[in-house]
């Protein structure tokens, strides 16, 4: 029996909630909704919302020509970069779980020249974990500590 919904978002890092604003904008030619945190949500209003934060994002980096930015979620924990060159940039990683086990993230830059890992220091409580980097973020991963080998959710740009 067809869904009245529309199809389940597929082709997107092993199926998980990772996309990114061009990957928005290139589905919203085929897609009215998708599936978002256990909601349906429009296309349009989310490509609206994304271009509104980009255009912001860029009126407040005077001299920044370009600036890329993702996120990507293992289960509700997140983490986040914002590049503001190739040698600058912000990582935030969230702990949105009150379940005993830790998050992290691990940044790269291009061809895995350098790392860095973050962390979530105070658990599920308010507040994230944040540093500022001396390098552009070119792909990472956010990690569960959880028992046995932690479940990670790689972002690709």
């Amino acid at each position: 029996m067809p869904s009245r919904y529309p199809q389940k978002l597929t082709g997107l890092k092993d199926d998980r909630r990772v996309c990114s604003l061009a990957q928005l904008a290139a589905l919203s030619a085929t897609r009215r909704s998708l599936l978002i945190m256990g909601e349906w949500v429009k296309v349009s209003r989310l490509a609206a919302i994304g271009s509104a934060l980009g255009v912001g994002l860029m009126m407040t980096l005077p001299g920044v020509a370009h600036a890329d930015s993702g996120c990507a979620y293992q289960g509700n924990d997140r983490a986040c970069f914002i590049n503001y060159s190739s040698s600058s940039s912000s990582l935030e990683v969230c702990d949105n779980e009150a379940d005993g086990n830790g998050v992290y993230a691990v940044f790269y830059t291009m061809y895995i020249q350098y790392e860095i890992k973050v962390g979530d220091g105070n658990g599920s409580s308010a507040g994230c974990g944040t540093r500022t980097w001396s390098h552009g973020v070119h792909h990472f991963k956010i990690c569960e500590d959880d028992a046995g080998e932690d479940t990670c959710v790689w972002w690709e740009g």
